[in-house]
């Protein structure tokens, strides 16, 4: 059975947690076949792995926002461009042709654009699963070593 913390009202100060070294108290445990350094220090590179993959991630939102806007701040003006291209003209049937060139024109970088910035999410992508892959084979690794007696794992 839990105990809930409640959440300080305005103004009260939040209640302050005990801060616990991991480290001693696993030693002071004495669980045999358990070396609490290795363990702590496994831990450190799982919230390391997962901190870089943050990061990672925040990058790609970053650019993809970034490339995003650029794309955008392009087609404003392709656009006001092409509106005052066609005020310019006097013929109704011309204008209704560059408004077709210009919508089609529209269409195809639109396309283009899709493709670059599901490009940028998928190397994102690709480069935050590499970090997580990367420390779950080194985790599995460690995990082979602390199962084998003397510590010691076969190389493959």
């Amino acid at each position: 059975m839990s105990t809930l913390v409640e959440a300080p009202n305005a103004g009260q100060e939040a209640p302050r947690r005990p801060r616990m070294d991991v480290h001693a108290l696993l030693e002071k445990l004495h669980l045999p076949g358990i070396d609490a350094r290795k363990l702590v220090e496994a831990r450190k590179k799982d919230v390391e792995a997962l901190l870089a993959a943050n990061e990672r991630a925040f990058a790609g939102a970053e650019a993809l926002a970034k490339k995003q806007a650029e794309m955008l701040g392009a087609i404003m003006m392709e656009w006001e461009a092409a509106s005052r291209d066609a005020a310019s003209r006097t013929p109704a049937t011309e204008k209704i042709s560059v408004a077709a060139q210009h919508a089609q024109q529209a269409f195809t970088h639109a396309l283009s654009n899709m493709k670059e910035l599901a490009d940028i999410a998928s190397q994102s992508n690709h480069e935050v699963l590499d970090i997580l892959n990367r420390r779950f084979r080194e985790a599995l690794h460690e995990f082979r070593i602390s199962i084998r007696p003397g510590g010691v794992a076969k190389e493959r």
